[in-house]
């Protein structure tokens, strides 16, 4: 059988993020959002799951990978991505009044 293997990994990427939002969904019993972009520190950055519970916002970033995530993805999303969404996070006034 012959197929697509990107489409197919997108596929199960694509799942897997509506999974892990479902999950947060379920939990948190609030908003999520799947796939958001924002612009923050000069560039676009997708958020796979965006979950707003009560208490805090989380920030979930899905691999499903067959091997191990690289050092240097893990280091760009430490480096780059998490200031990114924490001061994008900050700016939300709407988080700020309800104690997130």
């Amino acid at each position: 059988m012959i197929y697509n293997e990107g489409l197919a990994n997108n596929i199960k990427g694509t799942l897997f993020e509506f999974v892990i939002g479902h999950i947060h969904s379920v939990v948190s019993n609030n908003c999520i959002e799947l796939g958001r972009e924002i612009y923050e520190n000069n560039g676009k950055h997708e958020i796979d799951v965006l979950a707003i519970y009560s208490d805090k916002v989380v920030f979930a970033e899905c691999k499903a990978t067959n091997s191990a995530t690289l050092f240097e993805k893990i280091e760009k999303w430490k480096n780059k991505k998490i200031p990114a969404f924490r001061k994008w996070a900050e700016k939300q006034e709407t988080w700020e009044k309800n104690g997130t």
